[in-house]
């Protein structure tokens, strides 16, 4: 009897062990088929949409990028006017700052003396 009983609980074992086997694959089915199921969801995409950054062809905010880009261009040419003003005044200051301009000057405030001379004797008649 008691090897009878030895096998029947033997039988018992493996027929336990079997069941959990069964439940367990049939479990392990089921999750994959949940899972497949929901795969094409989960890898499902949105449409591919096209929208421009830039404002110039978007239209939103177009107007601030237009102010913007007018401020750019008037700042560049502020800039290139008092470049060009500045060289002119420079040069200017070169012409009049060389030996024959310092000379010129010197003699036009000679002869402009020597008028002035001469005019006050005239009106006056200092005459010495």
């Amino acid at each position: 009897m008691k090897r009878r009983d030895k096998r029947k609980t033997e039988e018992e074992k493996q027929a336990t062990f079997d069941i959990w086997n069964q439940r367990l694959l049939s479990a392990a089915l089921v999750s994959i088929l949940v899972v497949m199921c929901f795969m094409p969801i989960m890898a499902a995409a949105d449409n591919l949409t096209f929208k421009f950054k830039s404002p110039s062809f978007s239209g939103n905010a177009t107007s601030s990028h237009y102010l913007t880009i007018e401020n750019q261009e008037k700042s560049r040419k502020d800039k290139i006017a008092e470049d060009v003003e500045s060289a002119i005044k420079e040069a200017e200051r070169e012409a009049n700052n060389t030996t024959q301009a310092k000379f010129l000057r010197n003699l036009e405030s000679r002869i402009y003396a020597q008028i002035a001379k001469q005019l006050v004797d005239n009106m006056f008649g200092n005459t010495e």
